[in-house]
């Protein structure tokens, strides 16, 4: 992928209070528990920090669990690109919108700036995969990453029983990173007026805009339960599925 030259910035949500997550041993949401040395979030923070086109991170932690890591993850994880480390809201839309406004200063977006949106709790994102959105991104002015859905999906009645078989080849599972640009998210967020929403896509399409889907990765699973937080350490320890 060629240099560009544009802001492209990244927003990384990691202030659920991880309530699916069950029992893990530890008394700390599921982005904070160590996978191989590092918290879970600080894994899906390396692609971005890698990437040659991002030019910054900021960081949407829980409140009250914001203090040191700006620090941290500089030092202790070598990571330069982080801009920010910001206290998250009532629930994820809140979050990204508080990461928009830590990463803009309150100044305005140049108008090609974008801005790449990842879950805390994907750790497995690849290089490959964000730079297919990026560049879908740049083209259209917002992708997502999606994948097909391989199981029989069906629709359930009044009494949740079987209501019918869906017709799947219509069907995406959406992932993240989403990418877009800085003023059409800004503009969604401002939108909203307040509503829960957990898909920023969701919203920039409301808008009217574009959304390019581009193929996403099996292997980038958000961490929702026990199974999966063992499928990451497998996985990240150098396991072949």
């Amino acid at each position: 992928m060629e240099k560009v030259n544009r802001r492209i910035a990244a927003i990384v949500v990691a202030a659920g209070a991880g309530r699916r997550m069950g029992d893990t041993g530890e008394d700390l949401p599921k982005q904070f528990v160590e996978v191989e040395g590092r918290p879970l979030f600080v894994n899906s923070l390396l692609p971005f920090e890698a990437h040659p086109l991002v030019q910054d991170i900021t960081v949407v932690l829980p409140p009250g669990r914001l203090k040191g890591w700006e620090d941290r993850l500089r030092h202790d994880f070598g990571l330069e690109k982080i801009l920010a480390v910001v206290a998250g809201g009532a629930h994820r839309c809140q979050s990204v919108r508080l990461g928009l406004e830590a990463a803009s200063a309150g100044q305005p977006w140049p108008e090609d700036a974008m801005v790449a949106v990842h879950d805390g709790v994907r750790p497995l994102l690849s290089i490959a995969l964000l730079s297919r959105v990026i560049e879908a991104a740049l083209d259209s002015g917002a992708a997502v990453p999606a994948l097909s859905v391989a199981d029989t999906v069906v629709e359930v009645d009044e009494e949740d029983g079987w209501g019918g078989v869906v017709d799947r080849s219509r069907l995406r599972l959406v992932q993240t990173p989403q990418v877009f640009r800085a003023g059409w998210l800004e503009e969604a967020h401002r939108s909203t007026g307040g509503e829960e929403t957990t898909d920023d896509a969701q919203l920039v399409r409301a808008l009217g805009h574009p959304i390019s889907l581009v193929a996403g990765e099996v292997v980038n699973i958000k961490v929702t339960d026990l199974l999966d937080m063992e499928l990451v350490h497998y996985l990240v320890a150098g396991g072949n599925l």
